[in-house]
Order: structure tokens, then C-alpha cells, then sequence
């Protein structure tokens, strides 16, 4: 239907995903326009002590936070075994078909004090465990934007994120705000995660590079993107 001129225009959300179909006829292609998403994120305006007490975190633990649907494109096994070898405590906010699998893990791994599953919660309890949370950990095997990425970013977090294209295009100029990894690399996310952890002064940069690239993709630029698109066709 894009093809045959049904539809105004074709939308990507980033470059990466606009390169994903560099094998389409060109009449399909002169359509498509790249919008990069827009986000709206989760806030609390709770202080990290509360936070952390709404969670049952100790405050003087170092806690890596990942959210999204437990799956193995999501990568939380990568993390389950990194943190083998951090001392600091993951939560894992979402819920999916992985759960079983990453239980299994956690006792083999003797992980239960440190690795928490906390299931789908309401995305106010969302905003409340990035308040709880020292790094963002993003383990996703591929994405087409990765919307996670830069919510975290939004509050704040530095960032230990798989080196997909479209994470490394999305955080653009301010790429400093996160240490890069391969996927499925558990030592490599433990390496990135202890250097954090040992490091406070490199948190606290990554932290304001983090704010400065979400500010990239407020709802105000993504909207007018789309009028600007619209006003072309």
C-alpha cells in the first residue's frame, strides 16, 4: 500500500529504522520521513530516601535499575549474570515470558537479595524507582528507538546501554552520558557497572549529559516535527 502511493507519507522513528527498508522500491521510499519520538517520562517528586524506602532498598546500596517486558530481545538475563560479579542490588520493573527462566537464574546464581523482579507496576511507581536508582542499565539485543533509554535519561541517570546504532543515534551529541557495551556481554555490562559504582564523580558527569540529551526529545519537538512533515505533503 506505501508502495503503490495509499498512504501521504511513511514515518520512521529514527535513521536506524529508515535504514531498515533501504530495500523498498523508491516510490515507497520518497514517502517515508524520519519523526523521532517524543517522550512524556515518569517523574516523582519524592526524594531518593523515600524512594528507596518505598522499595525496600537499602540506602546505601548501589542500585542498577533496568524496566522493560522480560523477554529475550529485553537482554535481563545479560544483567542477571552481570551482577554476579557487582556488589549492588538490580530491580527489574515489567513483567513478560522470561519471568520463569530469570527466577530460575537468580536462585541458581544465589542472586535473590540482590536481583529483584518487581512485575508490572503503574508507571507513577516507575518515575518513583528511577528517584531509587544510581544507573540505568539498558540491555536490549535491538530496538528501533529504545523509548527506556531516554526516560532514564529524562531523570537524570547515567547510562550502561547496549552499542546498538539506533542507542548510539539517539543519545547523539551527548553519547558521554552512557558506557556502551556489546550485547549479551554480562562481563562487559559488570566492568561498565563497577566503574560507575566506584566512581561517583563520573556518575554525577554522565548524570547532566543525560539531562541534556533528553531534552532532544521533549513531546513539543516531536509534535512539531510531525506539523512540519505534515505541512511538507
Amino acid at each position: 500500500m506505501g508502495s503503490l502511493g495509499f498512504y501521504t507519507v511513511n514515518i520512521a522513528n529514527s535513521d536506524w529504522t529508515r535504514s531498515c527498508f533501504t530495500g523498498y522500491n523508491k516510490s515507497y521510499l520518497q514517502h517515508m520521513k524520519i519523526v523521532k519520538d517524543g517522550i512524556s517520562p515518569p517523574f516523582s517528586t519524592a526524594d531518593r530516601q523515600e524512594a528507596r524506602y518505598a522499595f525496600g532498598i537499602k540506602q546505601d546500596d548501589f542500585v542498577v535499575m533496568n524496566v522493560g517486558r522480560l523477554s529475550p530481545q529485553k537482554g535481563q538475563a545479560t544483567l542477571v549474570s552481570a551482577m554476579s560479579q557487582v556488589d549492588g542490588r538490580l530491580v527489574i520493573a515489567g513483567e513478560g515470558e522470561l519471568r520463569p527462566d530469570l527466577e530460575h537464574q537468580i536462585a541458581n546464581a544465589g542472586l535473590q537479595d540482590r536481583v529483584t523482579l518487581l512485575g508490572e507496576i503503574p508507571r507513577t511507581r516507575v518515575g518513583l524507582l528511577f528517584r531509587a536508582a544510581d544507573v540505568f542499565a539498558f540491555s536490549s539485543r535491538w530496538e528501533t528507538f529504545g523509548l527506556a533509554l531516554i526516560e532514564a535519561a529524562a531523570n537524570g541517570l547515567p547510562l550502561v546501554a547496549t552499542g546498538l546504532d539506533v542507542s548510539r543515534e539517539v543519545l547523539g551529541a551527548y553519547a558521554e552520558s552512557a558506557l556502551f557495551v556489546e550485547p549479551g556481554d554480562s562481563g562487559g555490562f559488570a566492568e561498565a557497572l563497577n566503574r560507575l559504582r566506584n566512581n561517583p564523580a563520573l556518575r554525577a558527569s554522565m548524570s547532566a549529559n543525560s539531562l541534556r540529551t533528553a531534552d532532544l526529545y521533549t513531546i513539543k519537538r516531536h509534535t512539531d516535527r510531525l506539523l512540519e512533515v505534515f505541512g511538507q505533503e
